[in-house]
């Protein structure tokens, strides 16, 4: 397995720490660290509380920071454990645009009344009289 595709299993979880998709994300995790991964799942535990409690400004500061050390740990795995390789692409594949060749991810904050507007694919967005 590449370190791109080690980073890119990494991304995906870290993007999963502040969504629905946590729960599940998180029991794939019990099985691909195995029952001598409790201290890497208590990490990722810390992370995810860090990121989750984190004001708009910080959280992503903190995401990026708990992806790196995912990719470390992942990295890890992998280079010790036959098989592990194809347990992290098959959880991201599902997951990943074919075309693009990678996972997609927008996150944006508003404060203060203000608008965020996102768009997938070709958009065109305008403002004021036509």
């Amino acid at each position: 397995m590449s370190s791109e595709d080690v980073a890119q299993a990494a991304r995906t979880v870290g993007h999963d720490m502040d969504t629905e998709r946590w729960s599940p994300t998180r029991e794939f995790l019990v099985g691909f660290f195995g029952e001598s991964g409790g201290a890497d799942l208590v990490k990722v535990d810390h992370s995810r509380e860090l990121v989750v409690g984190a004001d708009a400004e910080d959280r992503e500061v903190l995401r990026r920071a708990a992806v790196r050390s995912l990719a470390q740990r992942f990295g890890e795995v992998v280079a010790r454990r036959p098989g592990a390789g194809e347990e992290l692409r098959a959880f991201v594949a599902p997951r990943v645009d074919p075309v693009v060749g990678h996972q997609v991810v927008q996150t944006a904050h508003a404060s203060g009344g203000s608008q965020v507007f996102q768009a997938g694919g070709s958009q065109d967005i305008r403002f004021g009289r036509r």
